[in-house]
């Protein structure tokens, strides 16, 4: 486990038994990474913000250490991956914590579904990146196939466009066609810009 990471589990682990010895909790102030959030568009995903928590409870599952927390601007609780913090301090506003904050069995994510329709051929949907889920296809009578394919999150929705075949066709929504085209052409003057020195 890294360093700075086992550093912050243990203040929060410090803090939660503060908190079952006194009446009142005292807040965290949280700095995180969007990196890897999949509700960020990928220009935000390397940002970094700064939150006021107020601590509930800190829990490992999942092969990830999560802190259940409610943002003192909001009153539900939301969970918050460890990993993602890069600086943890005690704040100065207190609160009333809860008796006890059961740790969840699940998250509810279909939020965060980014679904596609596209025509591509039958043969080419067991070459397309997991995880995803694939609705019922239409047979096109030409060997290719039109269905919806739902993956989760923003950067996962790009990577499916850009493992689509030349080919295929992106039917609806038509943001999703242009955001192919986007990446695409990004990606091809990338390319071309790391080839140009060795070009003769």
């Amino acid at each position: 486990v890294d360093d700075q990471l086992t550093t912050l589990i243990d203040g929060f682990l410090q803090q939660f038994v503060a908190v079952q010895r006194l009446e009142t909790g005292a807040c965290v102030v949280v700095t995180a990474t969007s990196s890897g959030d999949e509700r960020k568009d990928s220009k935000d995903r390397d940002e970094s913000t700064e939150r006021e928590l107020l601590p509930l409870r800190a829990w490992s599952k999942w092969g990830h250490w999560y802190l259940t927390a409610r943002d003192a601007t909001e009153t539900t609780p939301k969970q918050f991956r460890v990993d993602r913090m890069l600086e943890a301090r005690v704040g100065s506003l207190d609160f009333d914590p809860p008796d006890d904050v059961e740790v969840p069995e699940w998250f509810d994510l279909s939020e965060h579904d980014r679904t596609v329709r596209v025509r591509t051929r039958a043969a080419a949907l067991e070459s397309l990146p997991a995880p995803h889920r694939l609705g019922p296809t239409t047979d096109l009578g030409d060997g290719r196939v039109e269905l919806d394919i739902t993956v989760l999150g923003d950067r996962r929705i790009e990577q499916l466009l850009l493992c689509l075949e030349p080919d295929d066709e992106v039917v609806a929504p038509p943001e999703y066609a242009e955001l192919r085209r986007t990446h695409a052409a990004r990606l091809l003057t990338r390319y071309d810009g790391l080839a140009a020195p060795g070009a003769s």
